[in-house]
């Protein structure tokens, strides 16, 4: 029957999901099958929810991670021809940290601030800017599937050259901005993710 026009920016049926409703779907499933290790029962309470909340998954690199670790050894190996060697010894900083990364954003992960400086770069690259999702057909490996919402689309089509080398350049990138913002790499998040509160007015 459709959704109103209110709906706005979410979007309409048949439409690609944000990674937040796929992870609080997955999530939920897991729940409901106690594959989540958070309790014995697949029950929702408040405590069970706490634990959903703080196991800070960061379902962008569930979906992209694997593969642009790939992406890093093909970039590295054949590189466009402006790209320098302190370019790629940046690039390998960056690779090796995203490698070692627990994939969480708790205070002691140690690299998640290359991954939200690449997530960052590459939204700036290939992100729809009505719908906030990346739907060009010809970066993902499985496409959008209207009948597979939650699990599509997924993997970078790494047969691309066009795709390894944007990947390679966003990789860069986000190393060019952690470094120009004085931040360490490889630190614990916790030392990373500050608040920053305006002064008084």
């Amino acid at each position: 029957m459709g959704f109103p026009i209110v709906m706005g920016w979410l979007g309409g049926e048949n439409m690609e999901h944000f990674l937040r409703t796929r992870i609080n779907q997955l999530m939920i499933t897991d729940r409901l099958a106690l594959t989540d290790v958070i309790s014995p029962t697949p029950k929702f309470d408040a405590q069970s929810l706490k634990d959903l909340m703080h196991m800070n998954h960061v379902h962008a690199a569930e979906v992209t991670l694997d593969d642009t670790l790939k992406i890093c050894e093909t970039f590295a190996a054949a590189p466009p021809s402006d790209v320098t060697a302190a370019l790629l010894d940046i690039l390998d900083q960056v690779c090796g940290v995203r490698t070692a990364w627990d994939r969480h954003v708790n205070l002691d992960s140690r690299g998640a601030q290359v991954f939200t400086e690449f997530s960052v770069a590459l939204r700036n690259a290939k992100v729809n800017d009505f719908q906030h999702v990346i739907d060009d057909q010809s970066f993902w490996l499985v496409d959008f599937d209207p009948a597979l919402p939650i699990t599509t689309p997924r993997g970078i089509d790494m047969s691309l050259p066009a795709n390894i080398e944007l990947m390679g350049r966003v990789l860069i990138s986000a190393g060019e901005r952690l470094i120009a913002n004085h931040a360490a790499f490889d630190a614990p998040w916790g030392e990373v993710m500050k608040y920053r509160q305006s002064p008084a007015r």
